[in-house]
C-alpha cells in the first residue's frame, strides 16, 4: 500500500462523505460550497519518545546479579557486555560488532581505550575506567579457557572469532539475546526493567543528575552530532530542578524599594 493509500485510511466517514455529496452536486449543477466544512481533522499521535533507565542504585545491584547468572557461556557474555556498554555509554552495536584490534593497551598490557565506529563510518577513541578494563581482561581470561571445550549445541566457532564478544556460532550476539539476559537480571534484582539501549541513558542520567556532567561533555560522550539528540538522553531529577531554580535568586540591591518611577509597582 502507499503512501497515498495510507492517507486515504485516515479520512473519517463524514469526510467520504462530503466528498461523494460535492461530485454529486457539480453533477447536478448544484455546487454545496466546501465539502469539508463538517470534516474532523485525523489526529495525530504525537511523537511519544519512551525513555526507560535506571538509577545509579539499581543499575548496580542489576550487574552485580547478571554476573551471578551468568553461569553458562551467553550468560557470562551478557554480564560482561551489559558493564561494557554501560561504563562506555556505547550503542549496542558499537560493541556487539568490536573487533579485538580496536582495543588500545597500555604499556602494562592492560586494556586502557577502545577505537568505536560510530554513524557514518567514522571512529573514535574511548577511554577506560578501571573497572571496565578488569572486566574485560575477565572476559579474556574466560574466553581463552572456552578455547578447546566444546560447548552445549556443539558450538566451537566461538573460538576462531574475531570479536570481542562472539556469540557461540563466533558471529555477533544479537540484540535481542542480550536483552533477554538484562530482563532476567532486572527481573532477578527487582528493578524495572530496560534495554541495551536503557543502559546507554541511565549511564547519561547519573552523569548529569549524579555527577554534575554539563550537556557538551554528554554530547561529546554519547557521539550526538546535535545537540538536541543529547537532550532526549536527559532526564533532570527534581532535586537538581530545584536547585537550578535556587540560583536563580538575586542579591538585594541597595536603594530599591520595589517600585519604579512614579510609584508603579515594579
Amino acid at each position: 500500500m502507499g503512501a497515498g493509500a495510507g492517507v486515504v485510511c485516515l479520512q473519517s466517514t463524514a469526510c467520504r462523505t462530503a466528498i461523494s455529496s460535492q461530485s454529486l452536486a457539480k453533477g447536478s449543477g448544484r455546487d454545496k460550497g466546501n465539502p469539508f466544512e463538517e470534516c474532523l481533522a485525523p489526529r495525530f499521535r504525537p511523537e511519544a519518545v519512551e525513555i526507560s533507565f535506571l538509577e545509579a542504585s539499581d543499575l548496580a545491584r542489576v550487574l552485580l546479579t547478571m554476573r551471578e547468572l551468568g553461569r553458562d557461556y551467553s550468560g557470562r557474555l551478557a554480564a560482561h557486555l551489559a558493564e561494557a556498554l554501560f561504563f562506555t555509554a556505547c550503542r549496542f552495536h558499537e560493541w556487539a560488532q568490536l573487533t579485538g584490534d580496536r582495543l588500545v593497551r597500555n604499556g602494562a598490557g592492560q586494556v586502557s581505550a577502545v577505537r568505536l565506529k560510530v554513524k557514518g563510518g567514522k571512529y573514535r577513541d574511548l577511554p577506560l575506567v578501571p573497572r571496565l578494563s578488569d572486566s574485560l581482561a575477565e572476559w579474556a581470561e574466560f574466553l581463552e579457557g572456552c578455547k578447546g571445550v566444546r560447548l552445549r549445541w556443539g558450538a566451537i566457532e566461538f573460538a576462531g572469532s574475531e570479536l570481542v564478544f562472539p556469540g557461540r556460532d563466533g558471529g555477533v550476539f544479537s540484540n535481542q539475546a542480550f536483552n533477554r539476559r538484562l530482563a532476567a537480571g532486572c527481573q532477578a534484582a527487582g528493578v524495572a526493567v530496560i534495554s541495551a539501549h536503557g543502559l546507554r541513558h541511565s549511564a547519561a542520567n547519573l552523569l548529569l543528575n549524579e555527577r554534575g556532567r554539563n550537556i557538551r561533555e554528554l554530547q561529546e560522550l554519547l557521539g550526538h552530532r546535535s545537540l538536541a539528540t543529547t537532550v532526549r538522553y536527559t532526564h533532570i531529577d527534581r532535586e537538581r530542578l530545584r536547585g537550578v531554580v535556587g540560583d536563580l535568586a538575586l542579591p538585594a540591591a541597595e536603594g530599591v524599594r520595589g517600585r519604579s518611577r512614579g510609584g508603579v509597582p515594579a
